[in-house]
């Protein structure tokens, strides 16, 4: 049963699916102060496509990454570190 969501989407690969472009967000966990830190890849590319990935198992999946320079936005990678009211 999933939890109550704006939706989902599917996707479906053929035999030899092409790897595409994506935005990729990294969100680091909690501190003790609630602060943490997100970083943005605005172009990544997985270099392959997990495959074998049995139903209802879990799997420890090794995935990299190729981080791309976006010219447009002027960055590969930006960090947006929060940082606690002081208030």
């Amino acid at each position: 049963i999933r939890k109550p969501n704006e939706g989902y989407n599917q996707y479906s690969f053929g035999e030899n699916p092409i790897p595409i472009e994506f935005d990729m967000w990294l969100i680091s966990q909690k501190k003790s102060n609630s602060e943490f830190v997100m970083d943005r890849y605005p172009r990544v590319k997985f270099n392959s496509l997990p495959a074998g990935m049995a139903a209802k198992e879990w799997a420890n999946v090794d995935l990299s990454v190729k981080v791309l320079y976006d010219s447009t936005l002027g960055f590969a990678l930006k960090r947006y570190d929060t940082v606690q009211d002081l208030s």
